[in-house]
């Protein structure tokens, strides 16, 4: 009988009593972290709602989900890419589905689910008013 390893909950999350010290820790993470959020350091400093830049990180986050999906359809299961792309643009991803999904296409469960799970969480109190 095969058992399925549970993710180590995620450590505390950091907090931050300024946006400065948030800047702070944006720009002491890896360059190819910081890659993929061009527009991060903007969205904090120009005195936005800080909705905007949760609903930006979310965003990027969702777009990168896509993207290893695909490519796990394209370089491990050998699908045409054209064929992929078609799969994943009528895929309608739900977080249980995303999940089911990603175990199906790798054979194991997203890395540092439990940091986007406690993520998920200020997003849907923050965004959608939702506890």
């Amino acid at each position: 009988m095969v058992t399925k390893k549970t993710p180590k909950p995620a450590p505390p999350a950091p907090r931050f009593p300024s946006y400065k010290s948030l800047l702070r820790h944006f720009e002491g993470m890896p360059e190819h972290i910081r890659w993929h959020f061009p527009h991060f350091d903007s969205l904090v400093t120009n005195e936005l709602p800080f909705e905007i830049p949760i609903a930006y990180l979310f965003l990027k986050i969702e777009l990168a989900c896509n993207r290893s999906l695909y490519g796990g359809l394209v370089r491990m299961h050998n699908l045409d890419t054209t064929f992929a792309r078609r799969i994943m643009n009528l895929q309608h991803l739900t977080r249980e589905g995303y999940r089911q999904l990603f175990e199906n296409v790798y054979g194991r469960q997203p890395a540092g689910q439990p940091y986007i799970e406690r993520a998920e969480k200020i997003r849907d109190k923050v965004i959608h008013g939702k506890k």
